[in-house]
């Protein structure tokens, strides 16, 4: 019940339009590396490997995305029995970063896999009595890609596993002239014109 009532409670603050008051530089792969740490102490049974973990930066806001991933773990936790495993990346491109979970788990039918980001939507209740859930863990990690101009991919069969991939943004600094870079070009502005 608290877990449901805090999920209620983040839906109700995400329409504030508050995490882009808090993004920051942050290094993907440190992202990567916490979360990972973090969850090793619940995988029961499951192993959870990080597969690859490119350090980039990406702008966004930290306990936000750190949340999304660990809402994509504990997924994968839950639909994948005892032995199985959970695979980890961060991936980069010139131009974005796509966080991946991969699971060897019980999969999604496919017929099922543009509703599974609904609020309150679970998949067919006869196979996932025994996990419990309020079925908003994925609305909210839509809600919060969303806000960290971030999208989500699903990638599902069943009794093989599920992939769910976050792509960010890459981010660059904008480079600042020095004074040095400035004297130059007015240098050169000066010489063009005599």
């Amino acid at each position: 019940m608290q877990q449901l009532i805090e999920r209620l409670l983040f839906f109700a603050r995400s329409s504030t339009g508050t995490l882009e008051e808090h993004f920051a530089e942050l290094n993907s792969a440190n992202i990567l590396e916490e979360v990972y740490t973090g969850v090793l102490l619940i995988a029961d049974g499951r192993k959870i490997v990080i597969q690859r973990n490119d350090a980039v930066s990406i702008y966004a806001e930290e306990g936000s995305i750190k949340q999304m991933l660990r809402i994509f773990i504990d997924n994968a936790l839950k639909y994948t029995p005892a032995g199985g495993s959970i695979y980890l990346s961060c991936e980069a491109t010139a131009d974005e970063v796509c966080f991946k979970v991969r699971d060897t788990g019980i999969g999604i039918p496919e017929e099922e896999l543009a509703r599974v980001f609904e609020r309150f939507y679970r998949v067919d209740s006869s196979r996932t009595k025994d996990t419990g859930g309020s079925g908003l863990g994925l609305a909210i990690a839509k809600y919060i890609a969303k806000g960290n101009n971030a999208r989500l991919e699903l990638e599902s069969k069943l009794h093989e596993g599920t992939t769910v991939t976050a792509i960010l943004p890459r981010y660059y600094k904008k480079k600042e002239h020095s004074q040095e870079s400035n004297d130059l070009v007015r240098m050169d502005d000066h010489t063009r014109m005599t």
